[in-house]
């Protein structure tokens, strides 16, 4: 019986546990599971320039609109790169990067 009791008890604790309660004026949060999340919504960190936003780094320009190895297309997030003649080259491997490098007047006509 004390357990049949118990139990009872365990799940009439919790069957309300995560849900919005009536009151005058609305709906109000249950106070047992968001006190944690209202603590964490009201800090506010004072910190300098943090209404700034970073600035990010723009992607590369590549010399190249085209792998000139495998003739894919060049993509501004490649990161095999080459440099030659004082410009940046994209490469869609380290394989194609490194074919380029060998015999760079081969692919490139200046």
């Amino acid at each position: 019986m004390r357990i049949i009791f118990s139990v009872l008890m365990f799940a009439t604790a919790f069957a309300c546990a995560g849900k919005e309660h009536k009151a005058k004026g609305g709906l109000v949060p249950d106070p047992v599971m968001q006190p944690a999340v209202m603590a964490a919504d009201t800090i506010k960190p004072k910190m300098a320039g943090a209404k700034k936003k970073i600035a990010q780094p723009a992607p590369p320009r590549f010399a190249n609109k085209i792998d000139y190895v495998c003739k894919m297309d060049v993509m501004s997030s490649f990161t095999d790169t080459c440099v030659y003649g004082g410009k940046v080259y994209g490469f869609c491997s380290g394989y194609c990067r490194d074919k380029f490098k060998e015999n760079p007047k081969k692919y490139v006509k200046n």
